[in-house]
């Protein structure tokens, strides 16, 4: 496969009905196999599933992707899991004997097919299969913009033991056609590791759902990815420090994090749905296009996000210094080979949904870039771009040779800082962080009024003088600045920034 910007994620689904193949789930090529396509009949995206109805010959199967979204709880928004669920039901009302069956490939683990991946099965109340690259590279990333997967870590794919679940890994063809020509997978382990685009590597399992006539429950399996570290982030005086994800405080171990994550998803499901129904009613006021923009909204800015801790010297997990990195999707990818991490302003449209959902972590992104900052390492005398340009290292730019954008990031950081304060009547950041705040709002007044040549937000635009939507900006900043003075007490100064 050529580098591109369009990448395959092996990811299939079959079902038989009475002994006849169809395939729901991708577009898989297996010779000598007689299958079938289901046929679509319906689909539906909200804030945190995607729901299709199939038709395969005369049962419907529902397939539901659930990514769940738990702003105020951090272990469940931080776990890198979603479910894939798939149910049956007969059409004519009569009995008809069903198979599901689905797998992913070892690209889920690197867009680099010439690599070696390694995998293991293990059994027990939970099947999982687990795989990752052989040699990895922790905490980096390799030509971001065209194969965005991390090189270290491991995907899981996992099910609970029922419904008569079989598994079986292996080279894809084979596998398929095991499960479309018998139902079933003879639980058996390819053990010949091998370079991703050898014989197609697959980790399958199938359930049997026996004779189906009214919808049946689901046959959910969860699939994600682990690393950790999960960041490398400077602190003041140069160092730096490894910060994990948030559910480690929790869990101990990805099976025991994979077993909750299963045996929740009823109630994932419930806080899903009233959750999505909140925001619809909400995002419907304004309009139903509206509204399906926002529910999509939803997963980017939520899903481009990692919340962090770090261990205390006695080494249990410091939960009460939470930190959020995001990662700067669908944009910046041509730029080198990484992503930026917490840009101002990618979070900056990001941010309303931040304090719709829960405004923490908002604060969370903020803190990261603010900490920085104050420690001095950061030269120049506007807000910073970004804290790192190449995720998920969190460097900095001690030599101030970000991706500049005075004007831009300094509004929006004040714009921001207030907004949050407003939202929740927290001022921490407003006093801790004055003096940041002020020096931006100085570098405004000389640079607002007709801003010198620079980016802006559109970068694709490249340097531009004089742009009205910069003046804008500056503009609100400023006058954010004097509201910000004015709950802290400080009159004059919230005079002078308003004048």
């Amino acid at each position: 496969m050529t580098e591109s910007n369009l990448q395959i994620l092996g990811w299939a689904g079959f079902v038989k009905v009475d002994g006849k193949a169809y395939s729901f789930l991708g577009t898989p090529n297996v010779p000598g196999a007689t299958f079938s396509k289901a046929t679509q009949k319906s689909s539906k995206f909200t804030a945190t599933k995607s729901i299709f109805v199939l038709s395969a010959g005369p049962v419907d199967v529902t397939v539901t992707f659930l990514s769940p979204v738990e702003p105020n709880d951090l272990v469940k928004q931080s776990t890198p899991f979603s479910y894939l669920a798939v149910s049956a039901a007969s059409t004519d009302g009569r009995s008809h004997t069903v198979q599901i069956y689905s797998d992913i490939s070892a690209e889920w683990v690197s867009g680099n097919n010439a690599l070696v991946a390694n995998w293991t099965t293990t059994t027990g109340s939970i099947l999982t299969h687990q795989v990752q690259l052989q040699s990895q590279s922790v905490l980096s990333e390799i030509n971001d913009h065209i194969q965005p997967r991390p090189p270290d870590g491991s995907a899981f794919y996992s099910t609970s033991n029922a419904f008569g679940a079989t598994y079986q890994t292996g080279g894809d063809v084979a596998v398929r056609a095991q499960f479309i020509n018998n139902g079933r997978l003879p639980n058996t382990r390819d053990t010949n590791f091998r370079a991703i685009q050898d014989n197609w590597p697959v980790f399958a399992f199938a359930h049997d759902l026996g004779s189906v006539i009214g919808a049946t429950t689901p046959v959910v399996v969860s699939v994600g990815h682990v690393r950790d570290p999960a960041i490398r982030y400077i602190v003041a005086g140069g160092g730096t420090q490894l910060r994990s994800v948030y559910f480690w405080s929790k869990y101990s171990t990805p099976a025991s994090l994979i077993s909750a994550f299963l045996g929740d998803f009823n109630n994932a499901l419930a806080t899903a749905t009233s959750f999505d129904t909140k925001v619809n009613a909400d995002a419907s006021k304004i309009s139903a296009d509206y509204a399906g923009v926002v529910e999509l909204s939803v997963r980017q800015a939520l899903g481009a996000i990692e919340i962090t801790i770090v261990k205390n010297s006695d080494g249990t997990w410091n939960i009460n210094d939470p930190l959020v990195f995001m990662k700067e999707i669908s944009s910046n990818g041509l730029i080198g080979d990484s992503k930026n991490m917490n840009t101002v302003d990618v979070i900056f449209p990001a941010w309303p949904g931040f304090l719709y959902t829960n405004p923490l972590l908002g604060k969370y992104l903020l803190e990261v870039l603010y900490r920085y900052q104050a420690s001095g390492l950061y030269p120049n005398k506007w807000s910073i771009h970004d804290i790192g340009a190449s995720y998920p290292n969190a460097l900095g730019h001690n030599d101030g040779n970000d991706e500049a954008m005075p004007v831009e990031e300094s509004g929006n950081m004040l714009i921001m800082a207030l907004s949050y304060a407003q939202r929740t009547g927290d001022n921490s950041h407003l006093t801790k962080y004055n003096t940041l705040h002020d020096q931006w709002t100085q570098f405004l007044i000389t640079d607002s009024l007709i801003p010198a040549n620079q980016l802006s937000t559109d970068d694709f635009a490249g340097h531009l003088a004089n742009q009205t939507n910069l003046a804008i900006k500056g503009i609100i900043g400023i006058k954010a600045m004097s509201e910000i003075a004015q709950r802290l007490g400080d009159s004059a100064k919230a005079a002078n920034y308003s004048v």
